[in-house]
Protein backbone atom coordinates (compact mmCIF):
# COMPACT_ATOMS: atom_id res chain seq x y z
CA UNK A 1 0.00 0.00 0.00
CA UNK A 2 1.11 3.57 -0.79
CA UNK A 3 2.86 5.28 2.15
CA UNK A 4 1.19 8.40 3.33
CA UNK A 5 4.02 10.50 1.63
CA UNK A 6 3.09 9.46 -1.66
CA UNK A 7 -0.31 9.56 -1.06
CA UNK A 8 0.04 13.23 0.29
CA UNK A 9 2.25 14.15 -2.82
CA UNK A 10 -0.30 12.22 -5.20
CA UNK A 11 -3.30 13.59 -3.89
CA UNK A 12 -2.08 17.52 -4.33
CA UNK A 13 -0.93 16.83 -7.67
CA UNK A 14 -4.56 15.52 -8.73
CA UNK A 15 -7.06 18.01 -6.93
CA UNK A 16 -7.89 21.14 -8.68
CA UNK A 17 -7.78 23.90 -5.93
CA UNK A 18 -10.93 25.39 -7.63
CA UNK A 19 -12.43 22.20 -6.37
CA UNK A 20 -11.21 22.63 -3.04
CA UNK A 21 -12.62 26.40 -2.62
CA UNK A 22 -16.16 25.00 -4.16
CA UNK A 23 -16.12 22.25 -1.17
CA UNK A 24 -15.79 24.61 1.42
CA UNK A 25 -18.35 26.51 0.18
CA UNK A 26 -20.83 23.96 -0.35
CA UNK A 27 -19.76 22.88 3.46
CA UNK A 28 -20.10 26.39 4.32
CA UNK A 29 -23.70 26.71 2.61
CA UNK A 30 -25.04 23.40 4.01
CA UNK A 31 -24.17 24.51 7.74
CA UNK A 32 -26.19 28.10 7.16
CA UNK A 33 -29.10 26.46 5.66
CA UNK A 34 -29.33 23.53 8.80
CA UNK A 35 -28.73 26.46 11.23
CA UNK A 36 -31.76 28.81 9.61
CA UNK A 37 -34.03 26.02 8.64
CA UNK A 38 -33.48 25.19 13.35
CA UNK A 39 -34.26 28.67 13.67
CA UNK A 40 -37.61 28.87 11.49
CA UNK A 41 -38.60 25.85 13.37
CA UNK A 42 -37.88 27.34 16.54
CA UNK A 43 -38.98 30.45 16.12
CA UNK A 44 -42.46 29.09 14.45
CA UNK A 45 -42.98 26.42 18.11
CA UNK A 46 -42.26 29.70 20.07
CA UNK A 47 -44.19 31.85 18.48
CA UNK A 48 -47.21 29.26 18.84
CA UNK A 49 -46.17 29.29 23.00
CA UNK A 50 -46.04 32.81 23.05
CA UNK A 51 -49.72 33.57 21.27
CA UNK A 52 -51.48 30.80 23.29
CA UNK A 53 -50.08 32.44 26.64
CA UNK A 54 -51.10 35.78 25.38
CA UNK A 55 -54.27 35.06 23.80
CA UNK A 56 -55.63 32.99 27.25
CA UNK A 57 -54.37 35.56 29.15
CA UNK A 58 -55.34 38.86 28.11
CA UNK A 59 -58.39 38.10 25.79
CA UNK A 60 -59.71 34.93 26.93
CA UNK A 61 -59.69 33.58 23.30
CA UNK A 62 -56.79 31.60 20.99
CA UNK A 63 -56.12 33.65 17.91
CA UNK A 64 -55.93 31.94 14.82
CA UNK A 65 -52.06 31.08 14.08
CA UNK A 66 -52.24 28.65 11.47
CA UNK A 67 -50.60 31.17 8.67
CA UNK A 68 -47.87 31.78 11.02
CA UNK A 69 -47.17 28.33 12.13
CA UNK A 70 -47.42 27.16 8.13
CA UNK A 71 -45.17 29.84 7.00
CA UNK A 72 -42.58 28.79 9.49
CA UNK A 73 -43.06 25.11 8.59
CA UNK A 74 -42.38 25.38 4.94
CA UNK A 75 -39.49 27.96 5.25
CA UNK A 76 -38.32 25.37 7.56
CA UNK A 77 -38.69 22.29 5.09
CA UNK A 78 -37.31 25.02 2.21
CA UNK A 79 -34.11 25.49 4.19
CA UNK A 80 -33.59 21.77 4.95
CA UNK A 81 -34.07 20.66 1.27
CA UNK A 82 -32.03 23.41 0.10
CA UNK A 83 -29.25 22.18 2.39
CA UNK A 84 -29.56 18.44 0.89
CA UNK A 85 -29.42 19.40 -2.75
CA UNK A 86 -25.76 21.41 -1.71
CA UNK A 87 -25.19 18.00 0.59
CA UNK A 88 -25.68 16.39 -3.00
CA UNK A 89 -23.51 18.64 -5.21
CA UNK A 90 -20.95 18.21 -2.58
CA UNK A 91 -20.86 13.77 -2.73
CA UNK A 92 -20.93 14.39 -6.22
CA UNK A 93 -17.08 16.56 -5.95
CA UNK A 94 -15.89 14.02 -3.60
CA UNK A 95 -16.96 11.24 -6.25
CA UNK A 96 -15.23 13.01 -8.92
CA UNK A 97 -11.79 11.64 -7.52
CA UNK A 98 -12.77 9.12 -5.19
CA UNK A 99 -12.38 6.13 -7.40
CA UNK A 100 -9.10 7.37 -8.73
CA UNK A 101 -7.65 8.11 -5.54
CA UNK A 102 -8.70 4.75 -4.21
CA UNK A 103 -6.91 2.76 -6.82
CA UNK A 104 -3.79 4.84 -6.74
CA UNK A 105 -4.01 3.85 -3.01
CA UNK A 106 -4.08 0.23 -3.74
CA UNK A 107 -2.24 0.24 -6.92
CA UNK A 108 0.29 -1.99 -5.61
CA UNK A 109 -1.92 -5.27 -4.86
CA UNK A 110 -4.74 -6.53 -6.83
CA UNK A 111 -7.48 -5.40 -5.27
CA UNK A 112 -11.31 -4.47 -7.08
CA UNK A 113 -13.82 -1.42 -6.51
CA UNK A 114 -17.12 -1.73 -7.96
CA UNK A 115 -19.14 1.80 -6.48
CA UNK A 116 -22.76 -0.30 -7.52
CA UNK A 117 -22.05 -3.15 -6.15
CA UNK A 118 -22.93 -4.83 -2.28
CA UNK A 119 -22.69 -7.82 -0.04
CA UNK A 120 -25.17 -10.56 -0.53
CA UNK A 121 -28.10 -10.23 2.11
CA UNK A 122 -27.57 -13.59 2.96
CA UNK A 123 -24.06 -13.40 3.98
CA UNK A 124 -25.05 -9.88 6.32
CA UNK A 125 -28.01 -12.15 7.93
CA UNK A 126 -25.66 -14.52 9.04
CA UNK A 127 -23.18 -12.46 11.02
CA UNK A 128 -26.47 -11.86 13.20
CA UNK A 129 -25.40 -8.37 13.56
CA UNK A 130 -29.20 -7.79 13.71
CA UNK A 131 -32.18 -9.83 15.35
CA UNK A 132 -35.00 -7.96 13.04
CA UNK A 133 -36.59 -9.16 10.05
CA UNK A 134 -34.97 -7.72 6.85
CA UNK A 135 -37.37 -6.15 4.56
CA UNK A 136 -35.20 -4.09 2.38
CA UNK A 137 -31.61 -4.35 1.84
CA UNK A 138 -29.15 -2.27 -0.17
CA UNK A 139 -25.85 -0.96 -0.62
CA UNK A 140 -22.67 0.63 -2.78
CA UNK A 141 -18.69 0.71 -2.60
CA UNK A 142 -17.75 -3.02 -2.84
CA UNK A 143 -14.27 -3.18 -2.27
CA UNK A 144 -12.81 -6.45 -1.98
CA UNK A 145 -8.49 -6.95 -1.12
CA UNK A 146 -6.74 -9.84 -0.72
CA UNK A 147 -4.85 -10.40 2.22
CA UNK A 148 -0.93 -10.95 2.37
CA UNK A 149 0.79 -13.37 4.80
CA UNK A 150 4.02 -12.79 7.05
CA UNK A 151 5.85 -13.20 4.09
CA UNK A 152 4.05 -10.63 2.07
CA UNK A 153 2.59 -13.14 -0.28
CA UNK A 154 -0.98 -13.36 -1.06
CA UNK A 155 -3.52 -15.97 0.39
CA UNK A 156 -6.71 -17.04 -0.36
CA UNK A 157 -8.68 -14.80 2.02
CA UNK A 158 -10.26 -11.67 0.86
CA UNK A 159 -11.51 -8.74 2.60
CA UNK A 160 -14.90 -7.12 1.43
CA UNK A 161 -15.98 -4.19 2.95
CA UNK A 162 -19.07 -1.95 1.71
CA UNK A 163 -22.08 0.64 2.47
CA UNK A 164 -25.11 -0.99 3.59
CA UNK A 165 -28.60 -0.47 4.65
CA UNK A 166 -31.28 -2.71 6.00
CA UNK A 167 -34.42 -1.63 6.89
CA UNK A 168 -37.36 -3.70 8.74
CA UNK A 169 -40.99 -3.00 7.48
CA UNK A 170 -43.52 -2.89 10.50
CA UNK A 171 -47.01 -1.81 11.80
CA UNK A 172 -47.73 -0.10 15.18
CA UNK A 173 -49.86 -0.18 17.51
CA UNK A 174 -52.27 2.27 15.68
CA UNK A 175 -52.15 0.40 12.73
CA UNK A 176 -49.45 2.51 10.72
CA UNK A 177 -46.93 1.03 8.41
CA UNK A 178 -43.86 2.40 9.69
CA UNK A 179 -40.09 1.10 8.95
CA UNK A 180 -37.24 1.30 11.12
CA UNK A 181 -33.09 0.73 10.27
CA UNK A 182 -31.79 -2.28 11.39
CA UNK A 183 -28.23 -1.22 10.01
CA UNK A 184 -26.90 1.32 8.37
CA UNK A 185 -23.40 1.65 7.74
CA UNK A 186 -20.00 -0.20 6.59
CA UNK A 187 -20.01 -4.24 6.72
CA UNK A 188 -17.54 -6.46 5.79
CA UNK A 189 -16.26 -10.09 6.56
CA UNK A 190 -13.40 -12.49 5.79
CA UNK A 191 -13.69 -16.50 5.43
CA UNK A 192 -10.73 -17.95 6.71
CA UNK A 193 -9.93 -21.31 5.78
CA UNK A 194 -9.33 -23.06 9.43
CA UNK A 195 -12.47 -21.92 11.64
CA UNK A 196 -12.09 -19.78 15.14
CA UNK A 197 -11.13 -21.65 18.60
CA UNK A 198 -13.99 -19.66 19.73
CA UNK A 199 -16.76 -17.42 18.80
CA UNK A 200 -16.12 -14.15 19.72
CA UNK A 201 -18.29 -10.75 20.05
CA UNK A 202 -16.87 -7.37 20.05
CA UNK A 203 -18.31 -3.97 19.98
CA UNK A 204 -18.96 -1.05 21.17
CA UNK A 205 -22.80 -0.50 22.25
CA UNK A 206 -24.45 -3.48 20.14
CA UNK A 207 -26.75 -6.04 21.51
CA UNK A 208 -25.25 -9.75 21.10
CA UNK A 209 -27.43 -12.30 19.69
CA UNK A 210 -24.96 -15.23 20.59
CA UNK A 211 -25.09 -17.90 23.41
CA UNK A 212 -21.43 -16.23 24.70
CA UNK A 213 -20.38 -14.97 28.16
CA UNK A 214 -18.75 -11.98 29.29
CA UNK A 215 -15.06 -11.49 29.34
CA UNK A 216 -13.12 -9.38 30.95
CA UNK A 217 -9.64 -7.95 30.19
CA UNK A 218 -6.60 -7.01 32.31
CA UNK A 219 -6.54 -3.84 30.07
CA UNK A 220 -9.60 -1.65 31.62
CA UNK A 221 -9.18 1.23 29.47
CA UNK A 222 -10.43 -1.53 26.86
CA UNK A 223 -12.86 -3.01 29.11
CA UNK A 224 -14.61 0.18 29.05
CA UNK A 225 -14.84 1.29 25.55
CA UNK A 226 -15.59 -2.46 24.30
CA UNK A 227 -18.44 -5.32 25.27
CA UNK A 228 -16.62 -8.67 24.62
CA UNK A 229 -18.32 -11.97 24.85
CA UNK A 230 -17.44 -15.20 24.13
CA UNK A 231 -17.65 -19.26 24.29
CA UNK A 232 -14.25 -19.74 25.56
CA UNK A 233 -12.82 -17.43 28.00
CA UNK A 234 -8.94 -18.71 27.05
CA UNK A 235 -9.19 -18.42 22.81
CA UNK A 236 -10.72 -14.82 23.51
CA UNK A 237 -7.80 -13.88 25.26
CA UNK A 238 -5.50 -15.35 22.39
CA UNK A 239 -7.53 -13.44 19.88
CA UNK A 240 -7.31 -10.17 21.62
CA UNK A 241 -3.58 -9.97 21.83
CA UNK A 242 -2.05 -6.03 22.55
CA UNK A 243 -1.50 -5.58 18.57
CA UNK A 244 -5.80 -6.64 18.36
CA UNK A 245 -6.33 -4.66 20.97
CA UNK A 246 -4.46 -1.34 19.82
CA UNK A 247 -5.82 -1.54 16.49
CA UNK A 248 -9.53 -2.03 18.16
CA UNK A 249 -8.83 1.38 20.09
CA UNK A 250 -7.73 3.34 16.56
CA UNK A 251 -10.24 2.13 14.95
CA UNK A 252 -13.11 3.14 17.41
CA UNK A 253 -11.30 6.72 17.83
CA UNK A 254 -11.47 7.11 13.51
CA UNK A 255 -14.92 5.41 13.54
CA UNK A 256 -16.64 5.64 16.61
CA UNK A 257 -18.87 2.65 16.42
CA UNK A 258 -17.73 -1.02 15.98
CA UNK A 259 -19.62 -4.21 16.00
CA UNK A 260 -17.27 -7.66 15.29
CA UNK A 261 -18.13 -11.26 15.12
CA UNK A 262 -15.70 -13.90 14.69
CA UNK A 263 -17.66 -17.33 14.05
CA UNK A 264 -16.91 -20.65 12.45
CA UNK A 265 -13.97 -19.48 9.64
CA UNK A 266 -15.90 -16.11 9.16
CA UNK A 267 -15.15 -12.52 10.92
CA UNK A 268 -18.18 -9.68 10.19
CA UNK A 269 -16.91 -6.30 10.99
CA UNK A 270 -19.13 -3.52 10.65
CA UNK A 271 -19.17 0.06 11.50
CA UNK A 272 -22.28 1.53 12.35
CA UNK A 273 -23.52 5.22 10.85
CA UNK A 274 -20.24 5.69 9.05
CA UNK A 275 -19.04 5.24 5.47
CA UNK A 276 -15.72 4.47 4.52
CA UNK A 277 -15.43 6.10 0.98
CA UNK A 278 -17.12 10.00 1.65
CA UNK A 279 -17.80 10.64 5.18
CA UNK A 280 -14.92 13.18 7.30
CA UNK A 281 -13.90 12.08 10.23
CA UNK A 282 -13.38 13.99 13.36
CA UNK A 283 -10.13 16.31 13.06
CA UNK A 284 -9.94 16.07 9.34
CA UNK A 285 -10.83 19.37 7.16
CA UNK A 286 -12.21 20.14 3.78
CA UNK A 287 -12.16 18.00 0.63
CA UNK A 288 -8.47 16.90 1.33
CA UNK A 289 -9.42 16.15 4.29
CA UNK A 290 -11.83 13.11 3.26
CA UNK A 291 -9.61 11.71 1.17
CA UNK A 292 -6.56 11.19 4.13
CA UNK A 293 -9.80 9.70 5.90
CA UNK A 294 -10.39 6.92 3.57
CA UNK A 295 -6.20 6.10 3.27
CA UNK A 296 -6.06 5.92 7.24
CA UNK A 297 -8.89 3.78 7.55
CA UNK A 298 -8.32 1.55 4.44
CA UNK A 299 -4.89 0.84 6.03
CA UNK A 300 -5.91 0.59 9.30
CA UNK A 301 -8.58 -1.88 8.79
CA UNK A 302 -5.95 -3.94 6.19
CA UNK A 303 -3.18 -4.11 9.49
CA UNK A 304 -6.13 -5.15 11.54
CA UNK A 305 -7.21 -8.22 9.66
CA UNK A 306 -3.92 -8.87 8.42
CA UNK A 307 -3.11 -9.15 12.62
CA UNK A 308 -6.15 -11.73 13.08
CA UNK A 309 -5.07 -13.74 10.01
CA UNK A 310 -1.34 -14.34 10.79
CA UNK A 311 -2.25 -15.11 14.61
CA UNK A 312 -1.63 -18.74 14.28
CA UNK A 313 -2.93 -19.49 17.56
CA UNK A 314 -6.80 -18.25 16.83
CA UNK A 315 -7.16 -20.78 14.29
CA UNK A 316 -8.44 -24.81 14.64
CA UNK A 317 -5.84 -26.51 12.58
CA UNK A 318 -5.98 -30.41 11.12
CA UNK A 319 -2.71 -30.78 12.67
CA UNK A 320 -4.67 -30.01 16.29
Amino acid sequence: MKTREEFEEYINSKIDKKDITKYDKYSKAIKTLIILGMCALAVGWIGLLVFLIVASNTFGRVFNIAPIMGTMIFVAIGLFIAAGVVSSYRRKLIGKYMIDLIEYTLSDRPHTYTPNAFIAKDIFTKSQFSSGIIDRYYGEDLLTIPLTDNNNNLTLCDLRICDITAIEYYTDNEGNHKERTLYSGMFGYIEFPNPFKCVLDINTGFGCSLKTEKVLLEDIQFNKSFKIKSSDQVEARYILSVDTMQYLQSLKQKMGSIKMVLTGNTMYIGFPYHNLFNTKKKGQKGLIGNFYSMYEDVNTLIEFVTTIQNNDKVFTTTSN
